[in-house]
């Protein structure tokens, strides 16, 4: 789950700069809530499960 939510993530961003602040932040207990937080604010009232399924729906999108 982890890896798809940081590969998701850095894939989506497509900037070096963020990958360290991703890792850093997906070590942390809240990675739910900092995974979220960097994709869209908006999303970080959602579990874990939410956001991975949302990021899915995203990557077939794009």
């Amino acid at each position: 789950m982890i890896i798809l939510i940081k590969g998701a993530l850095i894939y989506h961003l497509g900037q070096d700069s963020y990958s360290a602040r991703i890792e850093a932040m997906l070590a942390g207990v809240a990675y739910e809530q900092a995974a979220a937080y960097v994709l869209m604010p908006d999303w970080a009232s959602l579990r874990l499960s939410e956001v991975c399924t949302q990021l899915v729906n995203f990557m077939r999108q794009s």
